[in-house]
Order: C-alpha cells, then structure tokens, then sequence
C-alpha cells in the first residue's frame, strides 16, 4: 500500500514538474466542467483505497492557476518562440572555437540526450548553448547540474537570455 501511494505521489510530481516547465496554458477546472487534478486523486474510488495530498498553497494554486507564460509567445508551427533562457557553456572565436564548440556539444548530448543543445555562429565567436527555460531559476538549476557533470567548463558557464523555441 505503502508503494502505491508513493506511485502516485511521484505520478503527481512529475505532472506538475511537466505542467511548470511547459509553460502550458491551462484551462480551470470550472471552465472545463470537470474536478482539479488534486480533487480528482483525493477522490475515493471503490475498491482502489483514497490518496490524501499533503502540500502547501502555493503548490494548488500553482497547478489550478493557469499559466501565463506563453501569451507573448509567436507561433511557429509546432513551437512557441519567447524570450527565455539557456545555459551558455562556451563561447570563443579562435580558429579551433567551432571544433571545441561541436566537440562539448556530443558531450552534452550523451550525457543528456533529452537535452536541447545548440551550436552557435555569430561573427565572430562560435557559442555552444544548452536548454532552453522560461524562467532563470530553471535555467540556474541545470547550470549546476552541468557544472557537476562537466566542471573542467564549469567556470565557462552562466545564463543568458536568448530567443527559445518550446513545443507548444
């Protein structure tokens, strides 16, 4: 039983983390006629137990708030192009600058291959930009998990605003 609860407790964490991250515009509850996610789990279901939530405020409002952050969005297609933010892992503009630039990106890209991972040309440096985040907080809590996994470019490394594109 014990299991189970903690199933869907992670269930529910990764839902929200999806929900945050995206961006989604999300429809409330009341105007979809239906129960908030967090009602609808705590709802008993014959034969299958009840699940309490225990969380703070923010954490419901959160998730039965809908989210604002792609209404400045242009549409392209399947994506959302906004000002976000990725995580800048090399910059240079000497003859070998796109050949390091490349060779970090493979690196990132095994390491985390669901990762967004760019490299960048514009006159005259080559750049090797990782992610693309909505919010700097995002931004900043996978910079230090880059640093933990690359730390001979963790001083190379910090946030920049840039134009991101988002599945939408």
């Amino acid at each position: 039983m014990k299991t189970k609860g903690l199933t869907i407790i992670a269930s529910l964490f990764v839902l929200l983390a999806s929900v945050m991250t995206t961006g989604a515009v999300a429809q409330t509850p009341s105007q979809m006629g239906q129960k908030s996610i967090l009602e609808a789990l705590e709802s008993p279901i014959m034969g299958l137990g009840m699940v309490r939530i225990f969380q703070s405020p923010q954490i419901a409002m959160r998730i039965t708030t809908p989210s604002t952050a792609l209404a400045g969005a242009r549409i392209e297609g399947d994506f959302a192009v906004l000002e976000g933010y990725r995580v800048q892992m090399y910059s240079g503009n000497n003859n070998r600058s796109r050949g390091v630039a490349s060779s970090r990106a493979e690196q990132v890209r095994d390491a985390f291959p669901d990762m967004e991972v760019s490299v960048e040309y514009d006159a005259p440096f080559w750049r090797l930009r990782v992610g693309a985040f909505i919010d700097m907080a995002e931004a900043r809590e996978s910079m230090e998990v880059l640093q933990k996994e690359f730390p001979a470019f963790a001083k190379e490394m910090y946030v920049v605003r840039t134009t991101i594109k988002i599945p939408r």
